[in-house]
């Protein structure tokens, strides 16, 4: 933990809501964990991975989207801007998500268990490694299924809090060319971080 990080705990009562600990000891991430972090961790409030993607930008242009994991919002409200519905699915509620245009729609659920939508685009960024690798099979299928077109940008790394299925790039890839053999990777060698980008498009 950094000396300043240390200072806004101990002194200022800051807390971000990001408790460092090994994979084998997350069993208890649900809504509450994610929703203190969207209520109290910066990055939580701030990042979205999907804002950036150029191509994914130009995918969804008049098409309805669904976006799992949506967060703060940030990637549904500019999506938004062009898509002609957006659905963005959570199981935590952020509070960005209180100024959202017309035509997004927050459904807050778990993923695993509840029906998804139907679009034309499904999404996500920095969503999938947070499910354990039991599940990751039977989400992906319901994600293939729900959409002609799928686009997710997965972590392949540690993150030392919430990451449950740490996986390479290739294995990510196989979970879902298991459905459609058109799924490929779409890195292109820019990214900064060890990451997948899984597409059928």
């Amino acid at each position: 933990m950094g000396l300043t990080r240390t200072i806004k705990r101990i002194f200022f009562g800051f807390d971000d809501g990001v408790q460092k600990r090994g994979i084998e000891e997350r069993g208890d991430l649900d809504a509450e964990y994610y929703q203190g972090l969207h209520d109290k961790n910066s990055a939580y409030q701030t990042n979205n991975w999907l804002v950036d993607q150029q191509q994914l930008m130009t995918l969804i242009a008049g098409k309805t989207v669904l976006e799992l994991g949506c967060g703060n919002g940030r990637f549904t409200s500019k999506a938004a801007e062009t898509a002609a519905q957006v659905y963005g699915v959570d199981w935590a509620r952020s509070p960005q998500f209180d100024d959202s245009p017309e035509n997004v729609t927050f459904i807050q659920a778990d993923a695993l268990t509840a029906t998804l939508p139907s679009a034309d685009v499904a999404c996500s960024g920095d969503v999938l490694e947070h499910f354990k690798p039991e599940d990751v099979p039977g989400l992906v299928k319901k994600l293939h299924n729900c959409a002609t077109v799928n686009y997710h940008v997965i972590a392949c790394y540690d993150d030392k809090h919430s990451h449950l299925t740490v996986m390479p790039k290739e294995w990510w890839l196989g979970q879902f060319a298991a459905h459609d053999p058109k799924y490929r990777l779409l890195n292109d060698g820019s990214e900064k971080r060890a990451i997948a980008i899984v597409s059928n498009a």
